[in-house]
This record gives structure tokens, C-alpha cells and sequence, in this order.
């Protein structure tokens, strides 16, 4: 399978993805899906388009919907602004 997030990419993602439920069908590969949805999000194609190997269209979809209901990508966004700051020493200004 053609990887559109690095492992070291997925780890750090990983820790942000809401934890998965004792109850019901077991949930789809994250690591699978978020390379659906990275490689969505990257080429601007439609869901109908995402490659097979990256799990169902209609799955990552949905799982992108609800990534988006929790903050997700928010939260991703902030964690790496306040390790960029970290790193070049800046303070934060809010």
C-alpha cells in the first residue's frame, strides 16, 4: 500500500484519534483510513476516488466527518504551533 503519512506521521496522529469502542463492530484500520483521508485532502479529489488499498470511500468519509465533529484537526493544528514556539522559544500571544 502506498503510504501518504509516514509511520513516524501516524504515531504522532495516533494520540489524538478518540479511543475505539469495547461495544459493537470493530473499527476500521486508522492507519489505513487516514492515509484515505491524507490522500484526499492532498490531491482535492472526490471520495469516490480514493484508492481501494486505503479502505472504503464511504468509510472515510464518514470517519473524516467525525474526526471534524471532535476537533481534530484543531487539535493537531495547536499541538504542532505550540512545539514549533517550543522549539524556536517564542512566546504564545493569546
Amino acid at each position: 500500500m502506498k503510504r501518504y503519512i509516514t509511520k513516524e506521521e501516524y504515531e504522532f496522529l495516533e494520540a489524538f484519534l478518540p479511543p475505539k469502542k469495547h461495544m459493537g463492530r470493530p473499527r476500521v484500520d486508522d492507519e489505513k483510513l487516514l492515509n484515505g483521508i491524507m490522500y484526499v485532502l492532498k490531491t482535492g479529489c472526490r471520495w469516490s476516488d480514493m484508492p481501494s488499498e486505503c479502505g472504503n470511500a464511504k468509510t472515510a468519509h464518514r470517519r473524516f466527518k467525525e474526526l471534524e465533529e471532535i476537533k481534530f484537526f484543531d487539535k493537531i493544528n495547536e499541538e504542532l504551533l505550540k512545539k514549533c514556539h517550543d522549539k524556536v522559544n517564542l512566546k504564545k500571544y493569546r
